[in-house]
This record gives structure tokens, sequence and C-alpha cells, in this order.
């Protein structure tokens, strides 16, 4: 009978070069993201979002929308004149859904 160690996926998440290949495997995300972020234009007053990866504590990888209003960007919003406005959905494209 086969036996598998409770610590497994731990010590196999930290083996070298593990963490290399899952920030290599976020790489076409994070490109297809920034490129979908520099197609929506409307940031007249200044204020400029960006797609960046962030590296997890230990072995994530995590590719993330940041600005002054990163979910009002992706998932839309109401103005104060009650005029909603569609999100651009760009991490949800991004990941291909």
């Amino acid at each position: 009978m086969a036996f598998v160690y409770h610590d497994a996926a731990e010590k196999i998440a930290h083996l070298d070069g593990v963490t290399a290949a899952v920030v290599e495997a976020a790489g076409p995300t994070l490109r297809r993201a920034r490129a979908l972020l520099a197609e929506h234009t409307t940031d007249d007053d200044g204020e400029h979002h960006e797609v960046v990866l962030r590296l997890g504590q230990k072995t994530d990888a995590f590719v993330d929308l940041i600005g002054p209003a990163p979910v009002a960007l992706e998932i839309g919003h109401v103005t104060p004149k009650g005029k909603m406005v569609e999100g651009r959905h760009i991490l949800k494209r991004a990941l291909g859904e």
C-alpha cells in the first residue's frame, strides 16, 4: 500500500526551481493583463493603475491590479450621479474567462 507523507506538498513546493516555475507560469497572464490595461485610456484625471506580479510569502505568485480604484476598474461602479460604469474585467479576461 502506498503512503503519502502529510507534508509532501510543502516539501515539493519548496524544492529548488519550483518557485521560479510558478513565477514563469504567471508570466503569460501578467503580459495579457498589462496589454488589456494599456487599452484602457480613460484615466484623464491623472490617476493610474498598473498590473504587477506579487510574490507570496512562500511559493505563490499573484497578478494584481493596483491603483486608486482597482475594484471599480475591474468590476465597475456607480458614479455619484447614479450612472453605471461597466468594469473592464482586465484580470478576468487575462485569465481567459
